[in-house]
Protein backbone atom coordinates (compact mmCIF):
# COMPACT_ATOMS: atom_id res chain seq x y z
CA UNK A 1 0.00 0.00 0.00
CA UNK A 2 2.85 2.39 0.78
CA UNK A 3 4.34 1.75 -2.66
CA UNK A 4 0.96 2.41 -4.29
CA UNK A 5 0.61 5.71 -2.43
CA UNK A 6 4.15 6.73 -3.41
CA UNK A 7 3.47 5.83 -7.06
CA UNK A 8 0.29 7.90 -7.12
CA UNK A 9 2.14 10.81 -5.55
CA UNK A 10 4.82 10.66 -8.26
CA UNK A 11 2.12 10.48 -10.91
CA UNK A 12 0.46 13.62 -9.50
CA UNK A 13 3.87 15.28 -9.41
CA UNK A 14 4.44 14.42 -13.07
CA UNK A 15 1.05 15.77 -14.10
CA UNK A 16 1.81 19.07 -12.36
CA UNK A 17 5.23 19.41 -14.02
CA UNK A 18 4.91 19.56 -17.83
CA UNK A 19 8.47 20.91 -17.88
CA UNK A 20 9.66 17.54 -16.55
CA UNK A 21 11.08 16.36 -13.24
CA UNK A 22 14.38 14.78 -12.33
CA UNK A 23 14.99 11.79 -10.07
CA UNK A 24 16.39 14.05 -7.35
CA UNK A 25 13.33 16.34 -7.52
CA UNK A 26 11.02 13.35 -7.20
CA UNK A 27 13.05 11.98 -4.29
CA UNK A 28 12.83 15.33 -2.46
CA UNK A 29 9.09 15.61 -3.04
CA UNK A 30 8.53 12.07 -1.81
CA UNK A 31 10.96 12.20 1.08
CA UNK A 32 12.46 8.98 -0.31
CA UNK A 33 15.86 7.90 -1.60
CA UNK A 34 16.89 8.54 -5.21
CA UNK A 35 16.89 4.77 -5.82
CA UNK A 36 13.24 4.60 -4.78
CA UNK A 37 12.34 7.63 -6.91
CA UNK A 38 14.15 6.11 -9.89
CA UNK A 39 12.28 2.83 -9.45
CA UNK A 40 8.89 4.56 -9.27
CA UNK A 41 9.56 6.79 -12.29
CA UNK A 42 10.86 3.87 -14.35
CA UNK A 43 7.79 1.84 -13.39
CA UNK A 44 5.52 4.65 -14.58
CA UNK A 45 7.51 4.86 -17.81
CA UNK A 46 7.19 1.12 -18.44
CA UNK A 47 3.44 1.33 -17.94
CA UNK A 48 3.11 4.27 -20.34
CA UNK A 49 2.41 7.06 -17.83
CA UNK A 50 5.77 8.80 -18.22
CA UNK A 51 8.35 9.31 -20.96
CA UNK A 52 11.92 10.56 -21.07
CA UNK A 53 14.56 11.38 -23.65
CA UNK A 54 18.12 12.67 -24.04
CA UNK A 55 19.73 10.30 -21.58
CA UNK A 56 16.71 10.14 -19.31
CA UNK A 57 17.67 13.13 -17.13
CA UNK A 58 14.07 14.32 -17.00
CA UNK A 59 10.75 12.49 -16.90
CA UNK A 60 7.63 13.96 -18.51
CA UNK A 61 3.94 13.11 -18.24
CA UNK A 62 2.72 11.16 -21.26
CA UNK A 63 -0.06 13.73 -21.62
CA UNK A 64 2.52 16.33 -22.61
CA UNK A 65 3.69 14.14 -25.46
CA UNK A 66 0.10 13.52 -26.48
CA UNK A 67 -0.27 17.29 -26.81
CA UNK A 68 2.98 17.46 -28.76
CA UNK A 69 1.73 14.70 -31.06
CA UNK A 70 -1.44 16.69 -31.71
CA UNK A 71 0.72 19.71 -32.58
CA UNK A 72 2.79 17.51 -34.87
CA UNK A 73 -0.28 16.24 -36.74
CA UNK A 74 -1.68 19.79 -36.99
CA UNK A 75 1.66 21.07 -38.38
CA UNK A 76 2.46 23.43 -35.52
CA UNK A 77 6.16 24.12 -34.90
CA UNK A 78 7.66 22.89 -31.63
CA UNK A 79 11.19 21.94 -30.53
CA UNK A 80 12.76 18.78 -32.04
CA UNK A 81 13.22 17.18 -28.61
CA UNK A 82 9.46 17.29 -28.09
CA UNK A 83 8.82 16.14 -31.65
CA UNK A 84 11.13 13.16 -31.30
CA UNK A 85 9.43 12.16 -28.08
CA UNK A 86 6.06 12.49 -29.80
CA UNK A 87 7.27 10.34 -32.72
CA UNK A 88 8.45 7.66 -30.30
CA UNK A 89 5.12 7.72 -28.46
CA UNK A 90 3.27 7.65 -31.80
CA UNK A 91 4.99 4.55 -33.14
CA UNK A 92 4.71 2.80 -29.77
CA UNK A 93 0.98 3.49 -29.55
CA UNK A 94 0.45 2.38 -33.16
CA UNK A 95 2.38 -0.88 -32.89
CA UNK A 96 2.53 -1.68 -29.15
CA UNK A 97 6.09 -2.84 -29.83
CA UNK A 98 9.22 -1.77 -27.97
CA UNK A 99 10.31 1.45 -29.68
CA UNK A 100 13.73 3.09 -29.90
CA UNK A 101 14.99 6.60 -30.68
CA UNK A 102 18.66 7.03 -31.56
CA UNK A 103 21.22 9.54 -32.82
CA UNK A 104 24.74 9.11 -34.25
CA UNK A 105 28.09 10.30 -32.92
CA UNK A 106 31.73 9.53 -33.61
CA UNK A 107 31.57 6.73 -31.04
CA UNK A 108 28.49 4.98 -32.41
CA UNK A 109 24.73 5.15 -32.15
CA UNK A 110 23.39 6.67 -28.93
CA UNK A 111 20.00 5.56 -27.64
CA UNK A 112 18.13 8.75 -26.76
CA UNK A 113 15.06 6.95 -25.45
CA UNK A 114 13.36 3.57 -25.37
CA UNK A 115 9.62 3.03 -24.96
CA UNK A 116 8.15 -0.31 -23.91
CA UNK A 117 7.11 -2.53 -21.06
CA UNK A 118 8.23 -5.78 -19.53
CA UNK A 119 7.66 -8.80 -21.72
CA UNK A 120 8.02 -7.04 -25.07
CA UNK A 121 10.83 -8.39 -27.30
CA UNK A 122 13.90 -6.18 -26.96
CA UNK A 123 17.37 -5.94 -28.44
CA UNK A 124 19.48 -8.07 -26.07
CA UNK A 125 22.48 -6.53 -24.37
CA UNK A 126 21.62 -3.08 -25.67
CA UNK A 127 23.89 -0.39 -24.25
CA UNK A 128 23.35 3.37 -24.20
CA UNK A 129 25.84 3.59 -27.07
CA UNK A 130 25.99 0.93 -29.80
CA UNK A 131 29.56 0.67 -31.15
CA UNK A 132 30.23 1.36 -34.82
CA UNK A 133 31.35 -2.26 -35.26
CA UNK A 134 27.78 -3.48 -34.58
CA UNK A 135 25.79 -1.10 -36.77
CA UNK A 136 25.69 -3.38 -39.84
CA UNK A 137 23.61 -5.93 -37.89
CA UNK A 138 20.97 -3.55 -36.53
CA UNK A 139 18.19 -1.75 -38.40
CA UNK A 140 18.69 1.39 -36.30
CA UNK A 141 22.39 1.36 -37.28
CA UNK A 142 21.82 0.65 -40.97
CA UNK A 143 19.92 3.94 -41.24
CA UNK A 144 23.05 5.90 -40.35
CA UNK A 145 25.37 3.65 -42.36
CA UNK A 146 23.23 4.06 -45.47
CA UNK A 147 23.46 7.84 -45.28
CA UNK A 148 27.21 7.76 -44.60
CA UNK A 149 28.04 5.51 -47.54
CA UNK A 150 26.22 7.65 -50.12
CA UNK A 151 24.51 6.26 -53.20
CA UNK A 152 27.78 5.38 -54.96
CA UNK A 153 30.26 4.98 -52.12
CA UNK A 154 31.52 1.57 -51.08
CA UNK A 155 31.64 0.03 -47.64
CA UNK A 156 35.16 0.38 -46.16
CA UNK A 157 37.11 -2.84 -46.53
CA UNK A 158 40.14 -4.35 -44.87
CA UNK A 159 38.72 -5.22 -41.44
CA UNK A 160 36.79 -8.25 -40.27
CA UNK A 161 33.07 -7.65 -39.77
CA UNK A 162 31.48 -8.91 -36.55
CA UNK A 163 29.16 -11.89 -36.90
CA UNK A 164 26.34 -12.21 -34.35
CA UNK A 165 24.08 -14.90 -35.86
CA UNK A 166 24.07 -17.12 -38.93
CA UNK A 167 22.05 -14.37 -40.67
CA UNK A 168 24.49 -11.52 -40.04
CA UNK A 169 25.77 -9.97 -43.26
CA UNK A 170 29.56 -10.07 -43.08
CA UNK A 171 30.85 -9.74 -46.65
CA UNK A 172 31.23 -6.20 -47.93
CA UNK A 173 29.31 -6.65 -51.17
CA UNK A 174 26.24 -7.94 -49.31
CA UNK A 175 26.40 -5.11 -46.78
CA UNK A 176 26.74 -2.53 -49.53
CA UNK A 177 23.78 -4.00 -51.41
CA UNK A 178 21.73 -3.96 -48.20
CA UNK A 179 22.55 -0.29 -47.56
CA UNK A 180 21.64 0.62 -51.13
CA UNK A 181 18.24 -0.98 -50.52
CA UNK A 182 17.86 1.00 -47.31
CA UNK A 183 18.48 4.23 -49.21
CA UNK A 184 16.08 3.23 -51.95
CA UNK A 185 13.28 2.00 -49.66
CA UNK A 186 13.62 4.63 -46.95
CA UNK A 187 13.70 2.11 -44.11
CA UNK A 188 15.93 -0.66 -42.75
CA UNK A 189 15.23 -4.16 -41.47
CA UNK A 190 17.28 -6.43 -39.23
CA UNK A 191 16.16 -10.00 -39.95
CA UNK A 192 17.56 -11.88 -36.95
CA UNK A 193 20.97 -10.45 -37.84
CA UNK A 194 21.86 -9.31 -34.33
CA UNK A 195 19.92 -11.83 -32.25
CA UNK A 196 18.16 -15.04 -33.23
CA UNK A 197 14.38 -14.78 -33.10
CA UNK A 198 14.41 -10.96 -33.08
CA UNK A 199 13.65 -8.56 -35.94
CA UNK A 200 13.83 -4.75 -36.03
CA UNK A 201 12.49 -2.06 -38.36
CA UNK A 202 13.92 1.48 -38.50
CA UNK A 203 13.35 4.69 -40.47
CA UNK A 204 15.21 8.00 -40.59
CA UNK A 205 14.05 11.34 -39.21
CA UNK A 206 15.71 13.99 -41.37
CA UNK A 207 16.56 17.65 -40.84
CA UNK A 208 16.13 20.69 -43.07
CA UNK A 209 19.21 19.71 -45.13
CA UNK A 210 17.99 16.16 -45.71
CA UNK A 211 20.52 14.73 -43.27
CA UNK A 212 19.51 11.99 -40.86
CA UNK A 213 18.58 13.74 -37.62
CA UNK A 214 17.64 10.58 -35.72
CA UNK A 215 16.63 6.96 -36.24
CA UNK A 216 13.26 5.60 -35.11
CA UNK A 217 12.89 1.84 -34.67
CA UNK A 218 10.79 -0.98 -33.22
CA UNK A 219 11.74 -4.55 -32.27
CA UNK A 220 9.61 -7.69 -32.41
CA UNK A 221 9.84 -11.46 -32.56
CA UNK A 222 10.54 -12.97 -35.96
CA UNK A 223 7.07 -14.57 -35.75
CA UNK A 224 5.41 -11.17 -35.30
CA UNK A 225 7.44 -9.80 -38.20
CA UNK A 226 6.27 -12.63 -40.45
CA UNK A 227 2.65 -11.98 -39.47
CA UNK A 228 2.52 -8.17 -39.55
CA UNK A 229 5.86 -6.85 -40.79
CA UNK A 230 4.35 -4.71 -43.54
CA UNK A 231 1.96 -3.02 -41.10
CA UNK A 232 4.81 -2.27 -38.72
CA UNK A 233 6.95 -0.87 -41.53
CA UNK A 234 4.12 1.47 -42.51
CA UNK A 235 3.69 2.64 -38.90
CA UNK A 236 7.40 3.39 -38.48
CA UNK A 237 7.58 5.19 -41.82
CA UNK A 238 4.54 7.33 -41.04
CA UNK A 239 5.85 8.34 -37.62
CA UNK A 240 9.29 9.19 -39.05
CA UNK A 241 7.75 11.16 -41.91
CA UNK A 242 5.59 13.23 -39.57
CA UNK A 243 8.57 13.94 -37.34
CA UNK A 244 10.75 14.88 -40.32
CA UNK A 245 8.16 17.36 -41.60
CA UNK A 246 7.86 18.97 -38.20
CA UNK A 247 11.61 19.10 -37.51
CA UNK A 248 12.10 20.82 -40.87
CA UNK A 249 9.30 23.29 -40.14
CA UNK A 250 10.74 24.03 -36.72
CA UNK A 251 14.23 24.60 -38.18
CA UNK A 252 12.80 26.92 -40.85
CA UNK A 253 11.04 28.84 -38.10
CA UNK A 254 14.27 29.09 -36.10
CA UNK A 255 16.19 30.29 -39.16
CA UNK A 256 13.56 32.96 -39.88
CA UNK A 257 13.66 34.13 -36.27
CA UNK A 258 17.45 34.32 -36.33
CA UNK A 259 17.44 36.24 -39.60
CA UNK A 260 14.88 38.69 -38.24
CA UNK A 261 17.00 39.20 -35.12
CA UNK A 262 20.11 39.86 -37.22
CA UNK A 263 18.23 42.39 -39.32
CA UNK A 264 16.82 44.04 -36.22
CA UNK A 265 13.25 43.39 -37.22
Amino acid sequence: MQTARATLKVLRLLESAPQGISISQAATALGKSQDTARYLLNSLQQEGYAVRYKGGSLYYPTRMFAIALTELEQSKPCPPSILLGAALAHVYNRTRLRAYLASISEHGVTMLDIRGHQGQPRIPGLQSTIPLTSLHALAVGKIFMAEAMGSKASVPQGKAVACFTNRTLTDFSSIQHELEEVRENGYAIDREEFASGLCCIAAPIEDVDGKVFASLAVSMSSHSFDLAGRRYITAVLEAAKLATEQVVEWQHSEQSTQLADEQGV
